[in-house]
This record gives C-alpha cells, structure tokens and sequence, in this order.
C-alpha cells in the first residue's frame, strides 16, 4: 500500500475497467466492499496482483495521465509474490483469485504465455484449489448463493489455466477428468455479484457498475 500510495483506488478503478472484463475470476462487489472497509483484510498477494495488472493501464486514466508512474510493474509483483508464499500456507478464494492472476502478469522480456513460471503458478493455482474443495461441487452446501457461484468460476478458471498450461508445455494436466465433480459454469456463475451498489460506485468507472463480460 505505501508503494502504490495514493493512487490505490485508481489502480482499482483501472483494473475493473480493463482487466477484469476479459478475466472476471475477481467476486467485483465482495471486493469492493472488503477494500472500502479495510483494504488490509484483503490478502496483499491479491491487492498487490490488481496493482499490478492494473499499473500497465496507468495512461489510461486521465487523472493520471501525465503523471510519473512512482513504481515498476516488477515491484509490484514481486510484493505479491512474496506476500502469496506466506499467504497461501491458509489458503482461501482471495488468495486463489491471486494464483490465477499472477499467471497473466507478462515476464519481463518475455512476451509469450511459454514462459515456465506458467506452469509452475498453474500448479500452484490447482493445488489451492483443490485445498479449499473447489473441486466439490457446493450446490447442496450451506453456504450463500454467491459464494457457490463463485466457488464454480474459480474451480473452472483453475481448470482451464491448468488445460492451457499443459498445453503449452507439453506436460500432462494436473487436474484429471475423474477428480472433481464440479457442475458446469453457467452465465448465471459469471453474473453474480457484479452489480456495484451505490456507495460502492466511486471505486469503478461507470460502465463497470452493471454486469459487462467480453
């Protein structure tokens, strides 16, 4: 938070606007109203990944454009890195959203999904997923709706960053076909918990207040 200080919130703001229509693995208003209250309560692993992804979007702003960028985007990750080892020990969806967003951070000088740390991260990501259960399906659970519609995204996120990586590296998954019983993803999943409220909405552009997936 002291690096990216005071321009937390517009990093927020640009994530939301251009990250997270194509990659929609972040719960918009659970964090919204997490960062509102105490943004200290959200794993860093994760803030700082947002902070990240964001940061390449800065010119993007036009209250920042033309403002020195305080920080590289590699500080950024490495926080989040660092932060993600101990955070992962109690792994929770906060910290799977980070697993999954640290794989599409671009590694420096290497503009290619190929690089090895893809395969190692989608580990990662599979591994925490499978500690939190994601691989159940929660439809009988009691828990709230929201958190079952997000546990199906994450699950299949985390599936798919798996299918793509083995892809990629030639290696076999390491999710098998047998191992999980996790009901398809419907549009409803992705929907969910997408329309910002009212006293939510300084933290997003207007466009991104209501459901919008590419």
């Amino acid at each position: 938070e002291a690096k990216v200080w005071p321009y937390g919130e517009n990093l927020v703001r640009l994530y939301f606007r251009h990250v997270h229509p194509v990659f929609p693995i972040v719960s918009k208003v659970r964090f919204l109203r997490r960062y509102q209250v105490d943004k200290k309560s959200i794993p860093a692993c994760l803030r700082g990944a947002i902070y990240a992804l964001a940061s390449v979007f800065w010119s993007c702003d036009v209250a920042l454009r033309g403002t020195p960028v305080p920080f590289q985007q590699h500080e950024l990750v490495d926080y989040a890195h660092q932060a993600l080892r101990r955070e992962i020990e109690n792994p929770n969806l906060f910290v799977l959203q980070a697993c999954l967003l640290l794989i599409h951070v671009t590694p420096p000088t290497i503009d290619s999904i190929e690089a090895p740390t893809t395969w190692t991260l989608a580990a990662q990501a599979t591994a925490c997923a499978q500690m939190i259960g994601l691989h159940l399906e929660p439809g009988q659970w009691n828990i709230n709706a929201t958190e079952k519609h997000l546990r199906r995204k994450l699950w299949w996120a985390t599936f798919y960053s798996d299918c793509w990586s083995s892809i990629c590296f030639g290696n076999p998954p390491h999710i098998s076909s047998t191992s999980y019983n996790t009901a398809p993803l419907t549009m409803e999943d992705v929907r969910c918990d997408e329309d910002v409220p009212e006293d939510l909405q300084y933290l997003v552009e207007p466009p991104d207040t209501s459901f919008e997936v590419s």
